[in-house]
């Protein structure tokens, strides 16, 4: 009988143990919050917000956190939500370079932050929430949150993804007031000291102006007389009544002090049509007749 031999070859293969994913966790701020926002102006607002990041792993084990630190619009709300339902449009931007947007919740499509983290590190990422100014806004606090999350990439061990982390962001929204006349002879004080000169005054007489105003707010408007609604050359000189009409109606300027006016103002950039009318006196002795109405106006 013939006999063969068996030969029998072993190989040992070297089997590569699974990477270890890194473990991120991401830690978030309280609030950025924008203060003194003016919805009456132009520009811009910007308020840091910094998000920590650490990669739990142990030093010397598992993989670095690589990735990129993404936001998201938290729900359907994609602006800042003001008391009356009024919105403010805004971005998330680069800390350094605000025409570097990071994220734009009416646009999905985003940039995020990249990041590398070794095992046991934390980084701070900085960016900024940024709203364009001069957006028609009544005064209050605005706010919406949106989440930041930590993204591994495409290739990296699975589960490196952070939970979506909530980012509270808020714009504290100014009570604001711009006021002048227009229609007047002298202007000074950006509009709200203006100066008329009546000439030759005569019987029923009449000059028509206008008083302009801008708010985001509901105004109180009062007005007062220095001589009691009359032109007078002197305090004890007995003057020459005149009229003031306001939207047509009449202030009655007899009365010392302040006079309260109506919520009919309107406080949106429109003119209030002001007409002041010269009763029709008799004899009054020549002169230089003045008298200074004041209106003081405040949003609440």
């Amino acid at each position: 009988m013939t006999k063969l031999p068996i030969i029998l070859a072993l190989a040992c293969v070297a089997v590569a143990s699974p990477a270890v994913a890194c473990d991120p966790v991401v830690v978030v701020p309280a609030e950025t919050r924008i203060d003194n926002y003016n919805s009456l102006t132009g520009g811009f607002y910007t308020e840091p917000l910094e998000i920590e990041v650490t990669n739990n792993n142990e030093p010397g084990e598992g993989s670095a956190c690589v990735g990129r630190i993404q936001f998201s619009n938290n729900g359907s709300n994609t602006q800042l939500t003001g008391p009356t339902g009024d919105r403010l449009n805004f971005l998330i931007v680069d800390a350094d370079n605000v025409s570097n947007v990071l994220f734009n919740p009416l646009n999905p499509v985003q940039s995020g932050i990249s990041i590398n983290i070794p095992p046991g590190k934390s980084r701070s990422v900085k960016a900024k929430l940024y709203v364009i100014g001069g957006q028609s806004a009544a005064s209050g606090s605005y706010t919406n949150s949106i989440t930041a999350q930590f993204v591994g990439r495409p290739n990296g061990p699975p589960g490196e993804s952070s939970p979506p982390v909530s980012v509270a962001l808020a714009a504290s929204v100014l009570a604001v007031l711009q006021a002048n006349f227009v229609g007047t002879d002298t202007l000074s004080g950006n509009g709200r000291n203006g100066g008329i000169n009546l000439g030759e005054i005569l019987p029923g007489m009449r000059r028509d102006l206008g008083m302009q105003l801008r708010s985001n707010a509901p105004v109180d408007v009062t007005v007062s007389s220095a001589y009691n609604g009359r032109l007078k050359r002197s305090e004890t000189d007995q003057g020459i009544g005149y009229l003031v009409l306001l939207n047509g109606n009449s202030l009655d300027l007899a009365t010392a002090g302040d006079l309260e006016l109506p919520t009919a103002i309107k406080p949106g950039g429109r003119t209030n049509p002001l007409s002041i009318q010269i009763s029709n006196f008799v004899n009054a002795p020549a002169g230089d007749y003045g008298d200074v109405i004041t209106f003081r106006i405040t949003a609440r």
